[in-house]
């Protein structure tokens, strides 16, 4: 099991994206970071986040959240190669995710296998789409 650490915790309402003539795109991928020293995890999400879209998949699993994936986490060591490739401040929360960590990233993340920080533990799991 791998250590990392927590830079940030983000959480977001749906809200309007996009607005099209065709229609608005409302989305919860605008998380911003949060204060509070302890949130909820239950089995659909982190406390304070709601999925916009929670249409069943063919496996009956929601779109987004759930239980094999209730929290998205991504590494701060692909913040400097956004801000490139965006020519924006990236800040935390910039890619959707709950958890913005330091000390790992995808080639750490093997399914099945535990990650650890002092506060919490977590299971890397297969997007579900």
């Amino acid at each position: 099991m791998s250590d990392f650490e927590i830079v940030s915790v983000n959480v977001a309402q749906p809200s309007v994206l996009l607005a099209w003539s065709e229609g608005e795109v409302i989305s919860s991928l605008d998380k911003q970071p949060v204060t509070e020293p302890l949130l909820a995890l239950t089995t659909l999400n982190l406390e304070g986040d709601r999925q916009a879209d929670d249409r069943p998949t063919a496996s009956g699993q929601p779109v987004h959240g759930g239980v094999h994936q209730a929290v998205y986490a991504f590494p701060i060591e692909h913040y400097p190669r956004l801000a490139e490739i965006t020519g924006t401040e990236v800040q935390p929360g910039y890619m959707g995710e709950n958890v913005t960590v330091r000390g790992g990233n995808e080639r750490d993340a093997c399914i099945g296998r535990g990650r650890r920080n002092p506060r919490c533990r977590g299971e890397s799991t297969p997007a579900m789409r």
